[in-house]
């Protein structure tokens, strides 16, 4: 694709520099790691876009060894012809000018989209059926709201709204144990620095806990149990309250001046104060609370977010949003308005 591959030499040089420098020193492999980020991100935009094209994407089927073999050398075949230039005369030409401006564009319009400004965001995630939400405070603060199936996967969700110049979460709070939702979370504490992990709900003794208690032990995350009452507090006045707990989850509401979102997690409407139900301007759904669906709709939130499993579950008269399959919805909110976006 004339559109990706002049930029891969950088992806392959410049990420194995990262890699290498990083096993040796991991802040300067963190610096390398930055001036590598915008020629992968590049690529794997360019390719999101064509495959969404009609027509881009083209089935070939499963494909020998050697026909991947004869591609590939044909696709060598024009790099290698070419005569290899003295290093010196290299420095300082126009395409390593262009290269370095190109760098410092992307990083700082990136860094620029991600930084404070002074609205609460929410990003729900679609994660191969499971909901994970990403929350930003008016001052930066974040906190993930549990995870998916794949670190890969979570880590490019964040990675598109997150500044590349602060990875860091401030919390994990995990609202599910189920091991599709843990799963991911091992790879993306090591990705991200995390300041603590907060359980909402009973961890049990299966594989997958073992290896993200494993996990956070060796980052020396702290684990903290969280119970009925307790918040936390992004700054702002924005706070996120544990409503009511229980083994499979615990019901959050965050609010912030007028906007409230309520994470029930499965649990019993009867459970939560009716106080704390009123005037709900998000109601943030997946699978475990469609069984008391007609309960949770009779609080009349201005919209609802669904995480489908299955299928979706359009329901006449609310404004009843699916996510889509790898997709993202983005509501940002000034504590009195409310503004979404949707992929």
């Amino acid at each position: 694709n004339p559109l990706v591959l002049p930029v891969q030499p950088a992806v392959m040089v410049l990420s194995g520099l990262a890699v290498m420098i990083g096993m040796v020193f991991e802040p300067l492999g963190r610096l390398f790691a930055l001036i590598a980020w915008p020629f992968p991100a590049y690529t794997i935009r360019v390719v999101e876009h064509i495959a969404a094209l009609p027509g881009g994407v083209l089935a070939t089927g499963k494909l020998s060894s050697a026909a991947i073999i004869l591609a590939c050398a044909a696709a060598l075949a024009p790099a290698l012809k070419l005569r290899i230039p003295r290093l010196g005369k290299q420095i300082l030409t126009p395409s390593v000018l262009f290269s370095g401006l190109f760098i410092l564009a992307a990083l700082g319009m990136r860094a620029g989209l991600a930084r404070p400004d002074n609205r609460l965001h929410l990003l729900v995630m679609d994660q191969g059926g499971t909901q994970a939400l990403l929350v930003r405070g008016p001052g930066g603060g974040t906190i993930l709201i549990n995870g998916g199936p794949s670190g890969g996967l979570l880590a490019d969700s964040l990675g598109r709204w997150l500044s590349p110049f602060d990875r860091r979460l401030d919390a994990l709070v995990i609202d599910s144990c189920a091991v599709d939702g843990l799963a991911g979370l091992p790879g993306l504490l090591e990705r991200y620095p995390t300041g603590q992990a907060l359980w909402g709900c009973e961890p049990g003794n299966t594989r997958t806990v073992e290896d993200l208690l494993g996990t956070t032990a060796n980052l020396a995350i702290s684990n903290y149990a969280v119970k009925t009452g307790e918040a936390i507090d992004f700054g702002e006045a924005v706070r996120l309250e544990v409503l009511s707990t229980s083994e499979e989850g615990s019901a959050l509401l965050l609010h912030w001046n007028n906007f409230r979102a309520l994470l029930p997690a499965g649990l019993v409407p009867g459970k939560i104060q009716s106080e704390s139900l009123a005037n709900l301007s998000v109601l943030l759904v997946d699978e475990r609370d469609l069984a008391w669906k007609t309960e949770w709709l009779q609080l009349t939130p201005q919209v609802v977010v669904y995480t489908p499993g299955e299928a979706s579950l359009p329901v006449e008269g609310i404004n009843w949003i699916n996510t889509h399959k790898g997709g993202w919805v983005h509501l940002t909110t000034d504590g009195e308005r409310m503004w979404m976006e949707q992929k």
